[in-house]
């Protein structure tokens, strides 16, 4: 099975059996769709079979979303969970077996936030 192939039954499924909202499903596969890219951009010459993915294809992935496309990690914490969304659907209904517990979220910076100075007002 093509990953394309995986994201669009993931989406149908999301749709019809979850009924997930309209944004819900758009943020889901817009996460998603970096991911066929990235699997397009890495192999041009043979369609990526879902079935190939493992924990090293997915730390090059995530390295390429820091590196090339210098995301927050806020960023990469959704495309995570959009990932680790579709792998837990994978397993439950294309008969998969992934892992997902190295798919860990970075750490989130916490900016302090300024005080106002009452002198000022």
């Amino acid at each position: 099975m093509r990953i394309e192939d995986a994201v669009n039954d993931f989406k149908v499924w999301l749709i019809t059996q979850k009924r997930a909202a309209h944004n819900t499903v758009a943020a889901y596969i817009g996460d998603l769709s970096q991911l066929t890219f990235f699997t397009q951009k890495r192999d041009i010459k043979r369609t990526i079979d879902v079935f190939s993915l493992n924990k090293e294809f997915f730390q090059r992935y995530l390295a390429f979303l820091k590196r090339d496309l210098h995301l927050s990690n806020r960023s990469i914490a959704r495309k995570i969970v959009a990932i680790r969304s579709l792998l837990v659907f994978l397993n439950e209904f294309k008969d998969c077996s992934f892992e997902t517990d190295f798919l860990i979220a970075p750490k989130q910076v916490h900016k302090i936030p300024h005080v106002i100075n009452f002198e000022g007002l």
